[in-house]
């Protein structure tokens, strides 16, 4: 896998609106791949974010939803 020596950034297909207006979000990888930022595209302000933090935030919420599933179940039956 590529290490990521310069920010990059992309246009996703998520929305936000904003003062009225719907914008596409920009998520980039800036500091070697270690930090996740988003901003809105025509916008300036950053939200950075530390790539460890989002994998767990990741996992929790996987964590919950099988929880959630396995109780749904048990309920059903």
């Amino acid at each position: 896998m590529t290490r990521a020596s310069k920010p990059i950034f992309r246009e996703t297909d998520s929305t936000i609106r904003s003062k009225g207006k719907r914008y596409p979000i920009i998520a980039g990888l800036k500091s070697g791949g270690m930090v996740l930022v988003l901003r809105l595209k025509k916008h300036r302000q950053e939200y950075t974010l530390p790539i460890e933090w989002c994998f767990w935030q990741a996992v929790e919420a996987h964590i919950q939803s099988e929880k959630a599933r396995k109780k749904a179940e048990r309920k059903n039956h």
